[in-house]
């Protein structure tokens, strides 16, 4: 669960690596724009199996602009 956070940096800004039995949830969940490698997010299917996504609400791209949060893309759910 991730809730009011702001994600910076890295290959990617969070990665699961899931067994099909995990859940996702994120809310109001704030991505720093142009800090990560390869993308915002990597979910990872564990013998073929994804993790449940159970809430993807207000995920998206943000920049900082004169100390204030300036909300960027909405990112979409993945599958």
């Amino acid at each position: 669960v991730l809730e009011n956070v702001l994600l910076w940096g890295g290959n990617f800004a969070f990665f699961v690596n899931g067994d099909g039995g995990s859940s996702i949830s994120l809310t109001n969940v704030y991505i720093m724009e142009g800090t990560t490698r390869w993308g915002p997010y990597r979910i990872d299917p564990v013998n073929g199996k994804r993790p449940t996504i159970a809430k993807w609400e207000n995920v998206r791209y943000v920049t900082i602009q004169n100390g204030q949060l300036v909300m960027g893309a909405l990112i979409p759910r993945p599958y």
